[in-house]
């Protein structure tokens, strides 16, 4: 599986404040025909007025880190 870095900019869905990540959260989206690529582009897609952010994106062909891990989301 190929692993993509493709942040976002930064804004209200990726602050830029650093942050010490201590474990991780495995949320499903409920979109089951939704591609990660399609996720990624919804946190920058202007009609997404929601503060929620996330960091890694994944579905059966790639990974895309969308906010550095380091990175409040």
């Amino acid at each position: 599986m190929e692993y993509k870095i493709d942040f976002i900019p930064k804004g209200k869905k990726r602050s830029g404040l650093k942050i010490n990540m201590s474990s991780i959260t495995i949320h499903n989206t409920g979109n089951p025909k939704s591609t990660a690529r399609n996720e990624r582009n919804y946190l920058t897609n202007p009609h997404n007025t929601s503060v929620t952010g996330f960091h890694i994106v994944i579905d059966e062909k790639e990974v895309i880190e969308c906010i550095p891990t380091n990175e409040r989301a």
